[in-house]
């Protein structure tokens, strides 16, 4: 016999019945506490005003109580339920029950050392031989392990939609942006098999730029690709270590004004000068080349490019800024999705995963990218937690 049986029957006596502690139901103490005992679900018996007659050892032992801690006071009272807005959602599903319907629903109790578990809470009215609820059984059982299990699931199909949605981008872009340079390099080949004698040098060589240019373009392209799936995949050994990120970014600037110097401004300044952070240097550098990648291809000739490093309380900061074409407003909150550029941007080159590499290579750190633009600048922010 289960425990509501064993309940119901006991009130449905009326020789037995009463409403004191020391008469009927409570003849059957000794028996009612074996059953509640032998339980793992949460389990308590309350009166009709929601104080506790009885619960079991499971849910004591789950906050570390005594009987005599918690016995006549109001179930949403007690520290189970102290946790947002349990307690009045418990008051509420009482006050339903006592109208003779079953009520369930899913809760949250708090327990010793802040442990908190989920509950499939059910709340059935124990009606007396007059067809009129004497008591409440109130059950819980624990499916903390289950909403885990769910919540896994669901962040696993989160992020097979998402990888389907990277193929889907992919693919498109694949066919959109391969196909230009293919084209080009087709027909400069074309033309210098055809006629290649009786064109000039200049012209000879400038297809052969034409060609080289657009080689290079797709190999940046699949290195890019390539980069950004070993990082999604973590295929790529992250390796952080103490370095001089501010050494690191001088010398990559330098490299920066001996290719762009003629076009742009760099300029670099690091806050105290010389700056140790734990990093993988190589994912790192990666980043910084992107966004300063970023800056030159989207700002102006005579354009200024201006890097400042900062470590403060153990946050190190990179801020790269330009004065180029700017950010669409509508664009912001998309722009370091993979495979996504500026509606602003279609007679400048790119991929579209600059800033996807960037923003994975921040979360790979536990830090963060963002970024502010308006029409002639744009500030890119990169930030990294220091926790030595």
């Amino acid at each position: 016999m289960d425990l509501i049986q064993h309940l119901q029957e006991r009130v449905s006596e009326p020789e037995t019945y009463s409403n004191s502690h020391d008469d009927g139901l409570y003849d059957s103490e000794t028996r009612l506490k074996a059953i509640f005992d032998q339980t793992q679900q949460f389990t308590s018996l309350l009166q009709c005003d929601g104080h506790i007659l009885e619960i079991n050892r499971t849910a004591l032992e789950f906050a570390g109580l005594r009987r005599q801690d918690v016995l006549g006071q109001a179930l949403w009272e007690t520290v189970w339920w102290q946790l947002g807005d349990c307690a009045a959602e418990l008051e509420n599903a009482f006050q339903q029950s006592l109208t003779g319907k079953t009520i369930q629903y899913e809760t949250q109790i708090w327990g010793q050392d802040n442990v908190v578990a989920t509950l499939d809470m059910t709340l059935k009215p124990i009606m007396n031989h007059k067809n009129q609820v004497a008591m409440i059984l109130a059950e819980g059982h624990n499916i903390t392990e289950r909403k885990i299990a769910e919540e896994q699931i669901h962040a696993a199909l989160e992020k097979e939609k998402e990888l389907n949605k990277l193929k889907s981008r992919f693919i498109t872009f694949t066919s959109h942006e391969f196909r230009t340079p293919l084209a080009i390099i087709a027909s400069s080949a074309y033309l210098l098999r055809r006629h290649g004698l009786n064109l000039s040098d200049e012209v000879q060589a400038r297809h052969f730029d034409k060609i080289q240019d657009n080689v290079d373009y797709i190999a940046q392209m699949l290195d890019d690709i390539l980069l950004m799936g070993n990082l999604r995949s973590q295929q790529m050994g992250y390796e952080p270590e103490k370095y001089p990120v501010s050494q690191m970014v001088g010398l990559l600037l330098k490299d920066y004004d001996k290719r762009y110097g003629s076009t742009h401004n760099f300029s670099f300044q690091s806050t105290p000068p010389d700056i140790y952070i734990q990093a993988d240097q190589t994912f790192l550098e990666q980043a910084i080349n992107q966004l300063l990648k970023n800056a030159v291809t989207y700002s102006t000739v005579r354009a200024k490019i201006q890097v400042d490093l900062a470590l403060d309380n153990k946050l190190f900061t990179i801020h790269v800024t330009d004065n180029g074409i700017g950010i669409q407003p509508e664009d912001l909150e998309k722009i370091f999705d993979s495979f996504v550029r500026g509606s602003n941007v279609d007679n400048f080159p790119g991929t579209g995963l600059g800033l996807a590499i960037v923003k994975d290579v921040a979360e790979l750190h536990h830090g963060t990218i963002s970024v502010k633009s308006q029409p002639g600048k744009t500030t890119f922010t990169l930030t990294i937690p220091q926790n030595g």
